[in-house]
């Protein structure tokens, strides 16, 4: 499986000696490459939002007059997708705290050294390959698609036009996708439907009562008599699994 990598970098001859660097690094560790190049913050934003399929990403800051910045762009990217791997290209070395808050790689100042710039894409690389085994929820809304990890979803939540995914990092309300066909999209040894309003995540439960399951939040949610059995049951599968 190959790699895909995208630069967003307005300067031409920084573009291009990138995407050299890139090159002679993927010959020398024999790993296929695909290669994107951006030149403002709005191409690869559009573009970006209509695929998802970038499992890295080298991002400069100062991005041109009346461009967004690469750091709001990576915290725009981040609220999407935690699997992307984000490294900072850049001679703005006083914006290197904030790389933190998106969870980036690492931050690397102009002029970027070869053998430097290797060393980052190795560990990358390895990010990626970990990103990619994670389980996520592919979702394609009007205008933008999200990737949300799966472990994140402690419970879908059905209401009459919409589900809520209930999240470790919040909520999210989604239109596109009603509660059946979510249940079928994630894996049956982690969920569990548990009412006809609820679907939980297993990993998330804590305990187990009579007509209800408490979460690890302190959610306290209803379960069917019809399905109390059976929640006991694959509750107890699901954790001999994990051993």
């Amino acid at each position: 499986m190959g790699l895909k990598i995208g630069i967003c970098e307005d300067m031409e001859t920084q573009q291009r000696n990138l995407r050299r660097m890139l090159e002679d690094w993927a010959k020398s560790r024999s790993c296929q490459l695909q290669v994107s190049l951006y030149d403002n913050s709005s191409a690869l934003w559009f573009d970006w939002c209509g695929s998802m399929d970038l499992d890295i990403l080298l991002l400069d800051i100062d991005l041109g007059k009346g461009q967004q910045s690469g750091m709001e762009l990576a915290r725009k990217i981040r609220e999407k997708d935690t699997r992307i791997v984000i490294i900072f290209v850049t001679a703005m070395a006083e914006y290197m705290n904030q790389g933190y808050d998106v969870q980036a790689l690492h931050f690397l100042v102009k002029p970027v050294e070869k053998e430097r710039l290797w060393e980052i894409l190795d560990r990358a690389c390895a990010a990626a390959a970990e990103g990619r085994q994670k389980k996520s929820l592919l979702l394609t809304e009007e205008t933008e698609v999200s990737l949300i990890p799966v472990d994140e979803i402690m419970y879908a939540e059905a209401f009459s036009h919409s589900v809520t995914l209930h999240l470790t990092s919040g909520c999210r309300e989604v239109r596109s996708v009603g509660m059946k066909e979510l249940e079928q999209r994630l894996s049956a040894e982690d969920f569990f439907r548990c009412h006809r309003s609820y679907l939980i995540h297993l990993g998330h439960v804590n305990r187990i009562g009579k007509c209800e399951v408490l979460l690890d939040d302190g959610s306290r949610l209803p379960v069917s008599r019809r399905r109390e059995k059976e929640l006991f049951r694959v509750f107890v599968d699901y954790y001999k699994g994990k051993g």
